[in-house]
């Protein structure tokens, strides 16, 4: 087992972005020191009061503090997103972490971001599925055409393809058994969430394991599991402050 550092890195209107981001640095150095194997940073869109710095720019500002951590969002919001794109930001910040992006990758949940990016709530499912395909294609291929239900290429080669052969891993999220099927198909793993209870997710587990088997794919990967916490002085302390 390997232990990460997960942070949905959101702040108050009274603190200071710099400040905030100072903080986080010397978080992530202090992850890493203490041998921490991976950072995750959530994404969320138009989330004001509260202040959120996007996702896949702060990993590449983060990536000296987190030298030989696995980086990544949790979870990429990729079905409000244009596959070339991410893709192209994907595999950046591959090099610029010398080969440690995961791509974690989630429907998204809240209607007022699907809104605010011209995206049908009800269509996130076939674009994070179809988006995936092309985001796979513009990794590996040189000259992509592909016309879908939602994006169309013809003759694309993206601009810088990951440093990760045969690319990066990939996660989903989800937390109803359609998703957890859906990432056993198409996905390298399941992203557990943090709000599922014990025994769904032994009982989803066992759902991806099936499909894994049914789509003729090992079971034998990673279980990436979130789960969140407040660190204080000691265990009393931690409580009475996460309660409020």
């Amino acid at each position: 087992m390997r232990i990460g550092m997960f942070t949905a890195m959101q702040w108050s209107p009274e603190e200071n972005p710099a400040e905030v981001l100072v903080d986080l640095r010397e978080q992530v150095r202090a992850a890493r020191e203490s041998g921490f194997s991976s950072l995750i940073i959530g994404q969320h869109l138009l989330i004001g009061p509260m202040g959120m710095f996007q996702t896949n720019p702060l990993l590449g500002h983060l990536v000296n503090e987190a030298e030989g951590m696995q980086i990544g969002p949790g979870v990429l919001l990729l079905s409000m997103m244009n596959p070339v794109l991410a893709a192209e930001e994907a595999a950046t910040i591959d090099w610029l972490s010398n080969g440690n992006y995961v791509l974690c990758a989630g429907l998204g949940y809240r209607p007022e971001e699907f809104q605010a990016m011209g995206v049908e709530m009800r269509q996130r499912v076939g674009r994070m599925t179809e988006g995936l395909d092309v985001i796979k294609r513009l990794w590996a291929e040189d000259d992509v055409t592909h016309h879908g239900t939602f994006f169309h290429l013809d003759n694309a080669n993206a601009a810088v393809k990951p440093m990760q052969k045969p690319r990066p891993p990939i996660w989903l999220g989800g937390d109803v058994e359609p998703a957890v099927r859906r990432a056993a198909r198409i996905a390298d793993a399941w992203c557990i969430a943090p709000t599922l209870s014990t025994k769904s997710m032994l009982t989803y587990l066992e759902i991806f394991r099936e499909e894994r088997n049914a789509t003729g794919q090992s079971e034998d990967v990673n279980c990436p599991l979130i789960r969140e916490c407040f660190v204080g002085r000691d265990a009393d302390h931690a409580r009475e402050v996460s309660r409020g």
